[in-house]
């Protein structure tokens, strides 16, 4: 229960007993929920992928568990230099190539048929 409540509180605001009514929450719902970008779009990416790939990249340009100083910053640089070169790319109008096609079809479907069902949460 305390995970429920302290995740309840930071995303939908803590309920005030006398009122039912709830507090501000920590993270706005339009930052954290993506109902709508999916619903309108069904190619709308899954932001925590995109993050986790990033940190598996650096991860492995780094080639062990506990680098020394040195290696973690010569890593931190190689990193900056690959970022410069993707943005001089995107300046010049060149995207990235996608490895793979994201397909979040089933999640779209999930979003655009969501009012059909009567999902009330009683808290």
């Amino acid at each position: 229960a305390v995970v429920s409540t302290q995740s309840t509180g930071t995303y939908l605001g803590q309920v005030i007993p006398e009122t039912e009514a709830r507090t501000i929450p920590r993270f706005p719902v339009e930052f954290w929920n993506h109902y709508g970008r999916i619903s309108a779009d069904p190619t709308f990416p899954r932001t925590r992928n995109m993050v986790e790939g990033f940190h598996r990249g650096f991860r492995t340009r780094l080639s062990k568990s506990k680098p020394t100083v040195q290696s973690y910053f010569k890593a931190i640089r190689e990193q900056q230099v690959q970022t410069d070169y993707d943005l001089d790319r995107l300046e010049g109008g060149i995207t990235p190539s996608k490895r793979r096609r994201l397909d979040h079809g089933g999640l779209h479907s999930i979003c655009v048929s969501f009012d059909e069902y009567d999902c009330t949460l009683n808290y």
